[in-house]
């Protein structure tokens, strides 16, 4: 994601869960600053014309090699911040544990399988992960407006 997001930009952000859910594989970031050593979803910006599902798909595949069809995605939240930009999130239970392990980033940052029971308590997420992640277990597609979002 961009340094500061952007006014009117969507984004995505992934979890992809191994089969149990377990595990969810996060990326450890190097940018932009704000993220830098942190975990996060595996995401971006969705570009002109692109769906969210189509951009899940394409920033998943970019960011870790695997190829994880729409048909896997699920939307279950959207967070929309008042200063004009929203993320989709996404949800998939497509990999197993050892899969998860052996996903490698394409680019400088490095993948991590995490698990899920001890999320809340990890120090080196981002902090909306400790709560988003829970909310992906759940059942029910939820929007809801973040008031300040953390940046």
């Amino acid at each position: 994601m961009s340094e500061i997001l952007e006014t009117g930009a969507i984004y995505v952000c992934g979890f992809c869960f191994s089969s149990k859910a377990a595990h969810v594989l996060l990326i450890r970031k190097k940018r932009p600053i704000w993220q830098a050593g942190r975990l996060n979803g595996v995401g971006g910006k969705i570009e002109n014309g692109e769906t969210g599902i189509n951009a899940m798909v394409r920033e998943f595949q970019e960011e870790t090699g695997a190829s994880v069809s729409a048909e896997y995605w699920e939307y279950f939240a959207l967070l929309e911040d008042k200063r004009g930009w929203s993320v989709m999130f996404f949800r998939s239970f497509m990999l197993d544990a050892l899969e998860l392990r052996e996903t490698c980033a394409t680019n400088d940052e490095r993948l991590e399988p995490v698990f899920v029971d001890g999320i809340k308590r990890r120090s080196d997420v981002i902090e909306n992960l400790k709560w988003l992640i829970p909310m992906a277990l759940t059942s029910e597609p939820l929007r809801f407006q973040v008031v300040e979002a953390e940046l």
